[in-house]
């Protein structure tokens, strides 16, 4: 059932689904995707005028700020925007850390697509040192392999020239993983810079 934060009691409330202001709702300035397709934007702002919000958003209540933290949904927070619409509905998530926002976050992103792939390797370490956890039990929560998570990882070894050139296309992030294994930042910008010519 869907119900309408009235007050700042109920809007608390967690574990169900309810609409929630706009300006109640920020987005999570560290969460892997950081780029946004103004075109893609558009296109959802358009479905989301013409036949509404179709899934909701997920949330965490930021008590010190009296506001809602984005988990996952920024894409439609942003189309809400642009639609000129005054509230989403949200899922109010519980008991979420920080780490186990970021793995919701991946997962979330993992399966929509559209990730950077350096940015994606980024959470991801930050997840490993947060939690302490091995490659292995992080690929288990992601529904990888624990190879896909060593690969990705490295990405995070590149010089910031390559990782750039990784993130817009320019070489793949094979490519890239194997470029990770010269210790040398120079070395790696000039072979990837020959990786991307040919």
């Amino acid at each position: 059932m869907i119900a309408t934060a009235k007050s700042k009691a109920e809007a608390r409330e967690s574990g169900v689904v309810m609409d929630i202001p706009l300006s109640l709702i920020i987005a999570d300035a560290e969460q892997p995707r950081r780029t946004f397709d103004p075109y893609a934007l558009g296109e959802l702002a358009e479905s989301m005028r013409s036949v509404g919000q179709l899934s909701p958003i997920q949330v965490i209540w930021l008590p010190t700020r009296n506001l809602y933290r984005i988990v996952f949904g920024e894409r439609r927070f942003r189309a809400a925007k642009i639609a000129g619409m005054s509230s989403l509905r949200c899922e109010v998530a519980t008991n979420l850390d920080y780490s186990q926002m970021k793995i919701h976050q991946l997962i979330e992103n993992r399966l929509r697509e559209g990730v950077a792939p350096v940015q994606e390797a980024i959470a991801m370490a930050e997840i490993l040192i947060m939690k302490g956890w091995t490659a292995s039990r992080l690929a288990s929560e992601l529904g990888i392999t624990s190879g896909a998570v060593s690969k990705a990882i490295a990405l995070t070894r590149l010089a910031p020239e390559v990782q750039e050139m990784v993130d817009a296309g320019s070489i793949s992030p094979a490519s890239g993983y194997e470029l990770s294994r010269l210790k040398n930042p120079g070395v790696q910008i000039d072979m990837a810079a020959k990786a991307e010519s040919e």
